[in-house]
């Protein structure tokens, strides 16, 4: 989803009809709302999700109208409240609206009728109206998931702390359909135990024992992994104490400097762990290519020792002796190389 441009008439703090447009650039792609507290950078996050869900995160949900544009009104006037957004999904460019239309009674705005409408144009360039246009918004974007889609620094704050963690966990199950997987295991569990008292009622004393000592055994299997994760909460949470703790002793003048020797010694244990795995890496190396001379090396010694030998009677070089060449002369042979 990609915003184009959201127009908001008598919302909150927006006076009569403001427009933003979001930017559309490939290079410059961030648009940056800035202005003091209260000015409405909440209301107009809050606004995107009225649009699209029809849902106000706002003190005073109920009040929709701008003070102002309430307070100028006339007795029995007819106001409205809006907001349309327009946007582009799956090369389809969306536009929503959801109106307010109510009349000013005993000084105060009266809703009457609420609107919610959709288009989009489709790949043949036809403008379509769905008929469900509620139902169109959540297959794009899921109310359950707007929350990690249009959030506040507070939020920001919030998911990145230790109890956030879950909400994130949920939110990446559901976009990649693995909540939908998990369901089905859970009902095939299910189906499975069910089956498995039906057979208790039909089955042998040793096929009754065995279900049970089965059954023991998925108990005891369920038990462990729920210790295990956990251990693995409480690890986690250590971890992220650890760093808190960390920070705090790099703030602390007293420690300050203490702290910065800590993570630099810790910096240097590192490097040496890897020079230590460089080096156990070579010798393992060395080990695979040369480690069968530890076993050949007597063999070596032996051989080396009759050759020395053999060198010093004079066979070693071998050449040629004086008695073969006689040998030769008496059997009146010739030797010669081509």
């Amino acid at each position: 989803m990609k915003l184009d441009y959201i127009r908001l008439q008598n919302f909150r703090q927006y006076y009569d009809s403001q427009t933003i447009h979001f930017s559309k650039s490939s290079e410059r792609n961030v648009t940056v709302i800035h202005g003091e507290n209260g000015c409405g950078k909440t209301a107009l996050l809050s606004g995107l999700r009225w649009c699209l869900y029809g849902r106000v995160d706002l003190p005073d949900p109920d009040v929709l109208i701008n003070e102002r544009t309430e307070q100028e009104a006339s007795e029995g006037a007819e106001l409205q409240v809006s907001i349309e957004l327009k946007f582009r999904d799956e090369n389809r460019d969306y536009t929503v609206l959801r109106m307010v239309e109510g009349v000013k009674k005993e000084g105060k705005f009266h809703p009457l009728n609420n609107r919610f409408t959709a288009t989009y144009i489709n790949e043949s360039g036809r403008t379509v109206e769905p008929k469900n246009p509620q139902s169109m918004i959540s297959q794009i974007l899921p109310k359950e998931m707007a929350p990690y889609f249009f959030f506040d620094g507070e939020r920001i704050d919030h998911m990145a702390k230790r109890e956030g963690s879950k909400e994130i966990q949920t939110a990446i199950k559901n976009i990649m359909g693995l909540e939908i997987l998990e369901r089905g295991i859970s009902h095939l569990k299910d189906v499975g135990k069910s089956f498995s008292k039906e057979l208790e009622g039909v089955a042998g004393a040793e096929m009754q024992t065995l279900m049970q000592e089965k059954q023991k055994l998925e108990d005891s299997l369920v038990a462990l992994r729920q210790r295990k994760n956990q251990i693995n909460e409480n690890i986690s949470g250590l971890n992220t104490d650890k760093v808190d703790i960390e920070d705090a002793l790099l703030k602390a003048e007293e420690t300050r400097d203490l702290q910065k020797e800590k993570t630099a010694h810790e910096a240097s244990k590192l490097e040496l762990q890897e020079a230590i795995g460089g080096k156990e890496s070579e010798i393992k190396d060395l080990c695979s290519s040369r480690g069968y001379l530890a076993f050949v090396m007597p063999l070596i010694k032996k051989v080396s020792s009759s050759i020395d030998d053999r060198r010093v009677k004079g066979e070693i070089p071998a050449g040629i002796k004086k008695q073969f060449v006689q040998d030769l002369l008496e059997v009146g042979k010739c030797i010669y190389k081509t």
